[in-house]
């Protein structure tokens, strides 16, 4: 049976359990080291992807107001946009346009190619329609996620 000294540790640099100091670590301080490096990286990974999600919820926000201003350059068809978050960079936008040119093939046909010229120029959105209405159910948009709204004046909120 051999016999291994505190030389023989310093000569193979096992590291994990053994500081440069020469001071061994107990279980308790590795698994606390442990738990403190896992915490640190969970934190370092939350604050990244805030600050993306952040970043890209921008982006949206503005490709959502440059689309309803070209949609809206020849006749105010549109007031009101909704987003929602499908995940850290894709998101999808939900214009409520008139009823008139939303039921009208003709006329929405423009808005619809012009929707699919900014997602093929944009591929994290999404860009889809609904008919405006004063009644329009908004909790059962909420429901279905559309957690940000723009409307006339306002902004996403």
């Amino acid at each position: 049976m051999s016999v291994t000294t505190k030389q023989d540790i310093n000569k193979r640099d096992v590291g994990n359990n053994y500081t440069p100091e020469g001071k061994f670590l107990s279980l308790d301080e590795i698994i606390d080291i442990y738990k403190k490096g896992c915490d640190d990286g969970y934190l370092n990974y939350i604050n990244k992807m805030r600050k993306e999600l952040t970043k890209n919820l921008t982006e949206a926000q503005r490709i959502a107001e440059n689309f309803l201003s070209d949609v809206n350059s020849k006749n105010e068809i549109c007031n009101n946009i909704f987003l929602r978050v499908i995940d850290i960079n894709k998101f999808d936008l939900l214009y409520a346009i008139e009823p008139d040119i939303f039921y009208n093939p003709a006329k929405s046909k423009e808005y619809y190619e012009k929707g699919l010229d900014y997602e093929d120029e944009n591929p994290t959105i999404s860009i889809s329609f609904l008919p405006y209405a004063d009644n329009l159910n908004t909790n059962m948009l909420i429901a279905d996620r559309f957690l940000y709204f723009y409307g006339g004046q306002k902004q996403f909120n």
